[in-house]
């Protein structure tokens, strides 16, 4: 067996307790898992775990999200937004990946982070021009 000696870099975790009540923001280079209540947005560069008994009123911004809670806002990843079997969503999303499992609500528009980025790229032909280089 090989092993690489590449060393992974791993983001600290943190862990907002089911007894915790926030309003405000949080933000952080950190994955997280959140069980508390919150009125107000979260910010991470990391994974952003919303446990069951969540309950936030506000936007979520990470690079993947999974929501087993209930969240009214909108949630924006950089990769996937994943709603669980006991987790609702009432907001927008945007993302290159959605799942929702049997169970999850959601309520909502969804974006492709992906295709976004291609339509707001500018077109180097102006438009009513003939291509005539066919």
């Amino acid at each position: 067996m090989k092993f690489s000696n590449k060393k992974k870099m791993y983001l600290p975790i943190s862990v907002i307790s089911p007894d915790v009540v926030i309003r405000g923001e949080i933000e952080g280079a950190c994955d997280m898992r959140f069980d508390g209540k919150l009125k107000g947005d979260i910010r991470i560069d990391g994974l952003l775990l919303i446990g069951k008994g969540a309950e936030i009123e506000g936007n979520l911004v990470a690079d993947s999200i999974s929501i087993a809670g209930r969240v009214k806002g909108n949630a924006y990843a950089a990769g996937k937004v994943e709603i669980n079997p006991t987790g609702t969503l009432t907001g927008d999303i945007k993302s290159k990946s959605l799942v929702i499992e049997e169970g999850g609500i959601y309520k909502g528009t969804v974006e492709d982070g992906t295709l976004l980025k291609k339509e707001e790229e500018p077109s180097d032909k102006s438009e009513g021009s003939i291509d005539t280089d066919a």
